[in-house]
């Protein structure tokens, strides 16, 4: 034991079973060691002047500051290999770290070093090193009001015996200043920022397991994760620069567990997991991106997702969005509850990386704004879905193999191809109030509403230009409030299955062909115009099941005549009916000719 009110002038060196600082100042070099069983607390108010080093290699613990704090003026460092905890700065207001603190836990069976566990004010004037090969790592500031602080222009690292074991636990720890963070984990090991931690400077980390769970970041943060854990953080991050996050490992990389996160600057999520998805923002409401985010998804297996905002409500993108999907199951918005909205001013698009395998699904999402255009372009066999409950203001444009319309909304224009092999079954339960059109240049046909009728309250044109069907309100009374244009190699088909197009527009409404194609067909007709009727102005049609008058005029020309074909019926008028067919009509006789 030594102290209380003790001092050495020379250097020190000691072995003993058991082992106290109990005031005490030492001028040289100081070389301890206990090899006992006892759990030995020392009480702190110990000056180092020299450089001191203190082992613990017995299996009791070694315990420094239990209530008194320690300075250390030169370098300290802590050798934890016995078959305990060691405890530094344990429970006592302001220790100081002159010198660089070095933290090795290497010992003989699942223990590990506590830093400043239970203590306020710990300050740390210059370096850290920790190093653990075995045991529960080095960990920080365990109790609600303990706090570390690295002074500015040090940094904390990993030493030469590397990081394989255990936790680098850095809570309550704050990094002073800009000087720049790497952290290299390998092993099983874990690195945790926080909770109530903050780093000024750039922070780059490589670590099997990764957590972010309350941490302010003043610089950027470059982190990947290569381990098979899967890691959950709890969120209640600040991201004040920009952000990058690479999941390399087998196990899944999660964000926003609980609490949401906030990025000021720009955020990438890069998904390179060999068997596991990656989640942002993933079950917390209010998670802020206000930079650019780019959702990058190439893991080497198809089956693996980026899940942005999975259960996260109202999660705000201030910046752009930008996806890449390459080989894997896709990017995939508000897969549970959560709800997401970006920005007006900002848009949606495929990064340079591209996306040609799996789903862009739209679900939950809401893209606010008039005036700004999205425009998203896929290739290869991936797919677009709009919906579930998405929305979106200003036009869209998009061009993919597969195409999905699922319960959204579009108030501006909606110009979609679809340019693959797939038969794509739209749910329905869409509204349409901008002009639309809807294309099919692949092999696979394109089918709308089958367990939901649309709304077309604008214009809209159907195109086929290859062999693959368009089918136009398939299932269900989907209406038309503006002009109908199709444009095809065959004749497309309205209402194939059950379906029924009803047109109730409040003025003229128009029919129109392009120049070659085929008659359309109209299983069943409605026509409920309030205003000038519906003319068939460049088009013949053909109905085939029924055609029902209830408001407004059918009108129709020598040209652009309505047939009604075999076995299609239509109630009779009379002199008192204001629905009518204004113009020449001709009815198919069957093959008997009745």
């Amino acid at each position: 034991t030594f102290g209380p009110t003790s001092a050495f002038g020379g250097n020190v060196t000691s072995i003993s079973p058991a082992l106290y600082f109990n005031g005490c100042t030492f001028n040289g070099i100081v070389n301890s060691i206990k090899n006992g069983a006892t759990n030995d607390a020392s009480s702190g108010s110990n000056v180092f002047n020299g450089a001191s080093t203190f082992t613990d290699a017995g299996s009791g613990y070694l315990m420094f500051g239990n209530g008194n704090a320690d300075q250390f003026n030169a370098a300290s460092t802590f050798n934890n290999t016995g078959g305990s905890n060691m405890y530094v700065a344990w429970n006592s207001s302001t220790n100081i770290f002159g010198g660089v603190a070095t933290f090795n836990n290497t010992p003989a069976s699942n223990t590990l070093i506590y830093v400043s566990w239970n203590s306020a004010g710990t300050i740390f004037n210059d370096n850290i090193v920790a190093t653990s090969n075995n045991g529960q790592g080095v960990q920080f500031c365990g109790a609600a009001a303990a706090t570390a602080t690295l002074a500015a222009g040090n940094t904390i690292s990993v030493g030469a015996g590397g990081f394989s074991s255990g936790t680098l636990l850095l809570q309550r720890f704050t990094q002073v200043g800009a000087t720049a963070q790497s952290l290299t984990l390998t092993g099983t090991s874990n690195l945790t920022f926080g909770p109530t931690s903050a780093f000024g400077g750039n922070v780059a980390t490589v670590s099997p397991t990764l957590l972010f769970n309350g941490c302010n970041f003043g610089g950027n943060v470059i982190s990947i994760k290569n381990g098979s854990t899967n890691d959950g953080s709890i969120g209640n991050n600040t991201f004040n620069r920009a952000f990058t996050i690479t999941n390399t490992g087998t196990g899944y990389f999660l964000m926003g567990n609980g609490n949401p996160d906030l990025w000021q600057s720009t955020a990438t999520f890069n998904n390179l997991s060999t068997g596991q998805h990656m989640y942002a923002a993933y079950n917390s409401t209010g998670n802020i991106f206000n930079g650019d985010v780019v959702f990058n998804n190439q893991p080497s297996s198809t089956g693996l997702w980026i899940y942005p905002n999975y259960n996260g409500i109202n999660t705000q993108f201030n910046g752009n969005i930008s996806v890449v999907n390459v080989n894997g199951g896709g990017v995939y918005f508000g897969t549970g509850t959560g709800t997401a909205t970006l920005a007006s001013g900002k848009s949606i698009s495929i990064g340079a990386g591209g996306f040609n395998f799996g789903g862009l699904i739209f679900r939950n999402f809401t893209q606010t704004g008039p005036g700004t255009a999205q425009n998203i372009i896929s290739t290869g066999t991936s797919y677009i879905q709009y919906g579930p409950t998405a929305s979106f203001d200003g036009p869209v444009t998009s061009s993919s193999p597969g195409l999905f319309f699922d319960g959204s909304i579009f108030n501006g224009t909606a110009n979609s191809t679809k340019t693959g092999t797939t038969n794509d079954q739209s749910q329905g339960n869409n509204t349409f109030n901008g002009s639309s059109t809807f294309t099919n240049n692949g092999t696979g046909f394109l089918l709308m509403t089958v367990t939901t009728a649309d709304a077309y309250n604008s214009d809209v044109s159907f195109v086929k230009n290859s062999t693959g069907l368009i089918y136009p309100n398939y299932n269900n009374n989907s209406t038309y409030g503006g002009n109908l244009t199709v444009s095809s190699t065959s004749a497309i088909t309205f209402g194939a299955n059950t379906g029924t197009a009803t047109f109730n527009g409040t003025g003229l409404q128009n029919m129109n062909a392009t120049a070659g194609t085929p008659t359309p067909v109209f299983t069943r007709l409605v026509i409920n115009n309030t205003g000038s009727g519906v003319t068939l102005n460049s088009s013949p049609i053909n109905v085939s099941g029924s055609l029902t008058l209830t408001s407004g005029l059918l009108n129709t020309s020598t040209s652009y005549i309505l047939t009604m074909l075999n076995g299609s019926t239509t109630a009779a008028g009379t002199a008192l009916s204001t629905s009518y067919v204004n113009g020449p009509m001709r009815c198919q006789k069957s093959a008997a000719g009745i």
